[in-house]
């Protein structure tokens, strides 16, 4: 569609257990895990860019391979592990990779060539969402838990917004029904 978008984010160090309970430390994007969900899964590049000294002086690179240290990823078979950070190195590293895999696949699983290009669109079944939203709500509350009615607002507003009740909600407003619903099963 003749565009790109970028994403930045800060990094933060967290902790996480493996499979074994052993600890270990990774450098990860600062995001929200529901927003991370949805980026992560839409970038064609994941980077982590670091300033790093070497005899001739500073320079920044930009690493494409995940480690145990950072998170990091493409979706570029042939993509290098790292690459001096510039614009131009990174058109060049994508280039290079998308001609690569061409070439392995003798062109015929990339291109260029943009063919059939329809819009995704999610289809939602309003009713079967209410009824789902009423029969988590029903669990939730039996739970007996003082603040869980406070919590459920908070959610319901969050997505509709302030003093909005969910019986209110519209066929058009499915989407947000359907994040209500993702957010009371994290509950």
């Amino acid at each position: 569609m003749d565009y790109g978008l970028v994403v930045i984010s800060h990094d933060t160090d967290k902790t996480f257990t493996d499979e074994r309970g052993k600890e270990f430390n990774q450098i990860v994007p600062t995001l929200d895990k529901r927003a991370a969900n949805i980026v992560e899964r839409t970038c064609d590049i994941i980077g982590y860019a670091r300033q790093i000294e070497t005899d001739e002086g500073k320079h920044t690179r930009l690493f494409l391979r995940e480690t145990t240290r950072f998170k990091a990823g493409a979706r570029f078979k042939y993509i290098p592990d790292s690459i001096e950070f510039t614009y131009d190195n990174l058109v060049d590293a994508i280039q290079e990779a998308i001609d690569k895999e061409a070439a392995e696949h003798n062109g015929t699983l990339v291109t260029n060539q943009v063919e059939n290009l329809t819009t995704m669109t999610t289809k939602y079944d309003f009713d079967a969402l209410m009824d789902e939203f009423q029969s988590l709500v029903s669990k939730l509350m039996e739970t007996q838990s003082p603040t869980m009615a406070s919590k459920i607002t908070k959610i319901v507003e969050a997505h509709l917004g302030k003093g909005k009740k969910v019986g209110e909600c519209t066929p058009a407003q499915a989407a947000e029904l359907d994040l209500i619903v993702y957010d009371l099963k994290t509950l």
